[in-house]
């Protein structure tokens, strides 16, 4: 009788939890200079400022339409933190972590500073959206953490798995 080989790196699942591990990491490294989105119907997926962005629009676009822009520009927008927090704004402005992340745009004489990429999109959603369009900004962060552990999550149950499946080999056969 062959006995099996465990070596996880042989399964598909230790394969394909690498390359989504890979493009998230690949997806951060590309968020710090560049805003990409990707616009069909109502909804939007972006990434950019280090997360990835969901928004829900009144406005029906038809087909698909596709934007990149660069958020290192001179003068453009102050650098986001990679390790900022997720959160949910909605257009009617009930969301008090959204004002407290406003509150530091405005300064004494009630101007706008420069803002960095999540305070700027909060901003214009609360002062030109309308009631019922939402944006949920999720950092990497977080999703290579997701990632991570239902990857290992994977990996452990097919170890699991094989071990049960492998036959034991006890004493010599005769």
């Amino acid at each position: 009788m062959e006995a099996r080989s465990n070596r996880l790196w042989r399964s598909l699942t230790f394969w394909a939890g690498l390359l989504v591990m890979a493009a998230v990491l690949i997806g951060w490294w590309d968020s710090r200079v560049n805003f990409r989105e990707l616009r069909s119907g109502r909804a939007t997926v972006g990434s950019g400022g280090h997360g990835c962005v969901f928004r829900w629009f009144h406005d029906r676009s038809t087909g698909i339409e596709a934007a990149s822009s660069r958020l290192d520009a001179p003068g453009q927008l102050a650098p986001s933190s990679p390790w900022s927090a997720p959160w949910f704004v909605q257009a009617d402005g009930t969301d008090a972590t959204t004002e407290r992340e406003l509150a530091g745009v405005f300064d004494e004489e009630g101007n706008v500073g420069r803002m960095d990429f999540r305070t700027s999109l909060a901003f214009s959603l609360l002062l030109f959206g309308r009631p019922g369009e939402w944006l949920v900004y999720l950092p990497y962060w977080l999703i290579a953490l997701v990632v991570a552990a239902v990857w290992a999550g994977g990996m452990a149950w097919r170890w699991r798995r094989m071990r049960k499946a492998s036959p034991v080999m006890e004493g010599g056969e005769g």
